[in-house]
Parts: structure tokens; sequence; C-alpha cells
């Protein structure tokens, strides 16, 4: 159960050993869906510290003390507990892997387009411009003389 409280306070209160954790959002969209996931996923971890520790309860050999005997249905029901959890926070992390994959693409395009603007001078690319209308045709944009 410490541990389960441990990563409760980690997510509640980011140390510096997380600084991603307490990363201020610049898109308050973002800020406020980080704050509903924390809300959620507390309590969803403690749930699981909480059946794991149950299903060691169910798994302890025979106790005449205790009166308990392995509990096969009650760790079968906490295996399917935690793997229907398990596959729904997969699928979100593929969501969220699938939106960090189309931003990186966009920011590589501009990189890329901020790089190309960047060495091409002013002069070249009144020149390149030039050069294109004159081959399609453009009698305003052609040089004087052509």
């Amino acid at each position: 159960m410490e541990t389960c409280k441990q990563v409760g306070e980690v997510l509640q209160h980011p140390s510096s050993s997380h600084p991603d954790a307490s990363h201020a959002f610049t898109d308050p969209d973002l800020s406020h869906l980080r704050e509903r996931i924390k809300k959620i996923m507390i309590p969803n971890l403690i749930r699981v510290f909480e059946l794991k520790f149950a299903a060691q309860q169910a798994g302890m050999p025979p106790s005449r003390l205790l009166g308990n005997r392995p509990d096969a249905t009650k760790i079968d029901e906490i295996l399917n507990k935690l793997s229907c959890l398990k596959n729904d926070l997969e699928l979100l992390r593929v969501w969220g892997d699938s939106c960090l994959k189309q931003v990186e693409r966009a920011v590589d395009e501009v990189s890329d387009i901020k790089v190309k603007i960047s060495t091409n001078t002013p002069h070249e690319e009144i020149s390149e411009n030039t050069c294109d209308a004159e081959k399609s045709g453009d009698e305003h944009l052609k040089k004087p003389g052509s």
C-alpha cells in the first residue's frame, strides 16, 4: 500500500525528478485534459494496487488460524479486471501516439520549410519566380526586354 501512496504523490505533486509531469501546457484544453486524467488515473492506480494485494491474499497458502484457502476464482476475476484496464490504457496510448506522430510530422515539415526559406536569399527567390513566370507565359511577370 506504501507504493500506492508514492505513485499518488508523484502524480499529485510532480517533483524535479519528473520534469515532464510538471510541464505547464500552453493549450488550456490540454491542461484541462491532464487534470481530468489525474482525477481518473490516481483512483485507477490505487485500485490496481488493491487488486494486486487482494490477489496476493487470495493466493496465500491455507492457514488454520485465518481459515483461508487459495481462491482461484477470485484471482481470475482480479486478472480479468487488470487485463481490461491494461487494454483500455493501451488504446489510449495508441491515440496519444498517433496524435504525437502527426505533430512530429508537422514539425518536421514546417522545419524543412523554414530551412528552405532561410537558405534562399531574396535575390534567388525573385530570380526563381521570374524564371517560373517566363516558363508559364505570364507576360506581366517577365523581365523587361524578354
